[in-house]
């Protein structure tokens, strides 16, 4: 339920100050063009599913977004778009929500795609919850997100959307940046970034071939007791022009060393100032490590274009699964080769596009218990094997036009999945896991999409939306077994998606919004018992609108907010009552409300002024609705100075009013439980820029 005094203020500051609030969500991508009230990121439709006047929402997050924002995680710029909630846990770990509740384990690896200039990060089988730490986000251009079924062209974990990182795009001019801040939470951040010319011929109509580069350093002591870290990331793109086309070449890789601090507990622990910088497991740990190579060549091919996208991954992992009774230490891995293809042409009134992705992984899981055997938890190695996957998919999708208003868009997939699995682990049932024989497991599926547009004027379209979105189990669903389950049982996951919506856009004013509602079928999970659930089901719907505009030329405003509410479709008894799921009761963590508005004030040409606020509805916290959640209001102010044409000091502070929240709330073992939001705390920063200025 909402409550009316915290929603309704936040709610009435957006638009009683509407000259006030953030601008445009996605101003066009690196092409420098002014648009009136842009909506969406022009200059990543090329690598993404839908283009800017398609069936369904896109939203976008451009880099004078990004700045404004100025984001210490992927969530406090994520989270301005609608219908996103990404829940921060420790350190940089994060679960998210897109048009969904918050999911974790499988649900949360599988369900959203995440992406760079195009190309997934991780092979389908091998996904990982914290997986946007892995994207420099301190070095992006732009993100795009698209919210509901994105399958029908990306397959497997697109299943309610996708996020799509955009790595900057030289184009040969010789720039550098550095970037330095120090936070008042004993966090800094370095960022350096240097574009120039490589100084060889090229054939690409004029462009030159040219390398942008780009390195993160973030270090944190640690507002809670043992809970520092350090975090490397760094990313190059050369883009090279040949004949009519051009190369895009990119590399990214990111390391991480964290100190993993766990929940708190009890009711309302979250608000006990002292408790919250406590750490109840001082001995967890993350580490990881990541490396990506990718390539894209596009080049005209009789009125169409056809791309090639190859691209190799690797990533190691090791952490501490504190989280669980038994605290067990995971290590995972999986390196793989990818090729995605695709041709695309256009005739009078119809636009077309065939691809196919083929995706070869090995990836590998230990899990071990050090603490004594007990109950149901033996000491000792639990599981230690890997797997084969090979991905292959055949899509296309065509654009109608059927009259001068009227347009009509279909896409269809069709994706295996095979699995081929080797234990190295002894075969037999040990305590609550299971270790099953070597075997080979086959997927398919098959996504559809049927869309229409209808340009009611040139301001105003509307448009309706079928999608299914679909994914093969992860490998650890299939092979991480419990004692009561049977290998094989776990199906494909679908969501039948259907919205209608419409988007407004003039000089003054842009403003989409969308009513959705979904279907879940064969939802995997784990319930309060710790089992495995593979035929779980749930259903949602709700609404979701963004606006932005500009009052006049100093200030300009932005204002999204998602209402929905997802229900369990099915029954499930399990040992504590207050964890037993009941047809048509809420899904935990899965707030009703979500808001997000800001202000930008612009004086002159060297001086910004942004507030922001942020708005988490209440949620329930377990299964039988009995525990909750009141939610959280949280704001933050920043500003940019202009010193000269090259040097630029800003502050920032966070949670400006010191409210007592939690990033992350959660019932289980029968208690609260909490990841509590950092305290108010002030970053300081300046930015050195040379060469020639954008």
């Amino acid at each position: 339920m909402l409550r009316a005094p915290v929603s309704y203020s936040l709610l009435s500051a957006g638009f009683a100050c509407i000259s006030m609030i953030s601008p445009a969500f996605g101003e066009a991508v690196q092409t420098g063009e002014e648009k009136p009230a842009p909506l969406t990121l022009s200059a990543l439709e090329v690598f993404a599913d839908r283009p800017a006047d398609a069936a369904g929402p896109v939203y976008g997050l451009d880099a004078q977004s990004l700045a404004r924002i100025d984001a210490e995680r992927p969530a406090e710029a994520l989270n301005s778009v609608p219908g996103v909630n990404i829940q921060m846990n420790a350190g940089v770990e994060n679960l998210i929500a897109l048009r969904s509740p918050v999911l974790t384990a499988g649900a949360a690896q599988g369900s959203v795609l995440i992406l760079e200039n195009g190309a997934p990060i991780r092979p389908a089988a091998f996904g990982n919850v914290n997986a946007l730490f892995e994207l420099a986000l301190p070095l992006a251009e732009g993100i795009e997100v698209v919210a509901g079924p994105a399958s029908a062209a990306y397959g497997s974990n697109a299943v309610h959307g996708l996020i799509n990182l955009a790595l900057p795009l030289p184009d040969g001019g010789n720039r550098q940046e550095a970037r330095v801040s120090v936070s008042s939470l004993a966090r800094t951040r370095t960022t350096l970034q240097a574009e120039l010319p490589l100084g060889l011929s090229a054939g690409g109509g004029g462009l030159q071939p040219s390398l942008w580069s780009g390195l993160s350093l973030v270090t944190e002591g640690g507002w809670r007791a043992a809970s520092g870290l350090s975090h490397a990331q760094a990313a190059a793109v050369v883009r090279w022009p040949v004949a009519a086309g051009e190369w895009l070449v990119w590399a990214s890789a990111t390391n991480l060393n964290q100190e993993t601090a766990g929940f708190v507990e009890g009711p309302n622990a979250y608000r006990d100032a002292q408790k919250v910088q406590q750490n109840n497991s001082p001995q967890a740990f993350r580490d990881a490590k990541a490396v990506r190579i990718a390539a894209r060549w596009s080049q005209p091919f009789g009125a169409g274009e056809f791309t090639i996208t190859p691209f190799a991954r690797w990533q190691d992992m090791r952490l501490s699964q504190h989280f669980l009774i038994y605290q067990g230490t995971e290590e995972n891995d999986s390196a793989s080769l990818g090729l995605m293809a695709s041709l695309k042409g256009k005739t009078d009134g119809f636009d077309w596009q065939v691809g196919v992705d083929l995706d070869r992984a090995r990836g590998g899981l230990t899990e071990v218990q050090d603490l004594p055997s007990f109950g149901a938890f033996p000491q000792g190695v639990h599981y230690d094997y890997s797997v084969d996957t090979t991905q292959a998919a055949l899509w296309a999708q065509s654009r109608l036009t059927l009259t001068d208003t009227l347009r009509l868009e279909a896409g269809l997939r069709a994706e295996s999945m095979q699995f081929a699995y080797d234990t190295d682990a002894p075969v037999g049932t040990f305590g609550r896991f299971r270790v099953v024989p070597d075997r080979k497991d086959d997927y398919a599926v098959v996504t559809p999409k049927l869309g229409l547009i209808w340009d009611i004027s040139p301001e105003l379209a509307g448009f309706a939306r079928y999608a299914r979105g679909s994914r093969a189990p992860q490998a650890n669903d299939l092979y991480r077994l419990q004692n009561r389950q049977s290998p094989g049982e776990i199906k494909v996951e679908t969501l039948d998606n259907i919205e209608f919506g419409g988007r407004l856009t003039t000089k003054a004013l842009a403003v989409q919004a969308v009513i959705w509602a979904q279907d879940k079928q064969n939802v995997f999970f784990r319930d309060a018992d710790g089992l495995n659930v593979p035929d779980g089901a749930t259903r949602g719907h709700g609404v979701e609108m963004q606006a932005s505009g500009q009052a006049h030329s100093a200030l300009d405003w932005g204002i999204s907010l998602a209402w929905s509410d997802h229900r369990y479709a099915f029954d499930r008894a399990v040992s504590r009552a207050e964890e037993a799921i009941r047809k048509g009761d809420q899904v935990d963590t899965a707030p009703h409300w979500l808001a997000d508005v800001s202000l930008n004030y612009r004086p002159d040409e060297s001086s910004e002024w942004s507030l922001k606020g942020e708005y988490v509805g209440e949620y329930v916290t377990n299964a039988a609705n009995t525990a909750r959640y009141p939610g959280h209001t949280v704001w933050q102010v920043s500003a940019r100075l202009d010193l000269t044409d090259r040097v630029q000091v800003f502050a920032q502070a966070r949670n400006l009013f010191d409210r007592a929240y939690a990033d992350r709330a959660d019932f289980a073992f029968g208690t609260d439980r909490y990841f509590p939001g950092e305290p108010r705390n002030l970053t300081l920063g300046v930015r050195l820029t040379g060469g020639d200025l954008r």
